[in-house]
């Protein structure tokens, strides 16, 4: 399961009020930190030896359906809902991965985007077993 959470930048993360009521008391349950720069974050983890994903809807993003899920540590990055994740984030990424939607929107909240691409994570560890 997860970990951690790393907020980024302006994200809000634990304690504030807002965060705690949409967690639901979840926060109680899994470490969040804040680093200013997404580029240091992503740098820490893979110096750490995590694989570090971009989700976001790019030229050369593979498929979430498509993709095999590493054995290592694995960290996902999900952007801002408006403008996605940064190219200089994207760039230091070991893979950019896309969730394939259809119809007139390319992408989804991030909730959801945070969702669909957990359950795949787990479903592809679970058979590793």
């Amino acid at each position: 399961g997860a970990v951690r959470v790393l907020a980024c930048g302006t994200t809000p993360f634990p304690p504030t009020p807002s965060v705690i009521k949409a967690a639901c008391r979840s926060a109680d349950y899994i470490a969040c930190d804040h680093i200013p720069s997404a580029v240091d974050a992503v740098i820490q983890l893979q110096a750490k030896g995590v694989v570090v994903w971009a989700l976001e809807t790019t030229e050369n993003a593979v498929s979430l359906h498509d993709i095999q899920v590493p054995k290592a540590p694995l960290a996902i990055v999900l952007g801002n809902e408006l403008v996605g994740i940064s190219p200089d984030v994207i760039q230091r990424c070991n893979q950019t991965v896309l969730i394939p939607t259809f119809g007139i929107k390319n992408s989804m909240n991030v909730a959801a985007a945070a969702a669909v691409t957990t359950f795949e994570i787990v479903r592809q560890w679970s058979s590793l077993s």
